[in-house]
């Protein structure tokens, strides 16, 4: 998901060209050991640009599925950015 929104934010490039030491400072998630290496760019341009938060008790939840509350709010934070909303 974290992948998708990025793209759709049209930040690509940014996350590309993010340090590893930003990366790591971001992704201050228990869990993010289970964030798979390809997407560890994606998911800390998403948390920097305020689109992910993370769950309540500090985890990512990777290997979750996404519930539809999480979605929607995803979605409402991608359309504010945006400033559609």
């Amino acid at each position: 998901m974290a992948a998708v929104l990025v793209r759709a934010m049209n930040l690509e490039k940014e996350a590309a060209l993010m340090s590893d030491s930003e990366v790591e400072s971001l992704l201050a998630f228990k869990d993010e050991s289970e964030i798979e290496p390809w997407a560890m760019k994606y998911v800390a341009a998403a948390v920097k640009y305020g689109l992910i938060k993370g769950n309540p008790d500090g985890t990512f939840g990777s290997k979750d599925f996404t519930r539809r509350d999480q979605a929607a709010a995803v979605i409402f934070r991608l359309l504010k950015q945006k400033r559609r909303v």
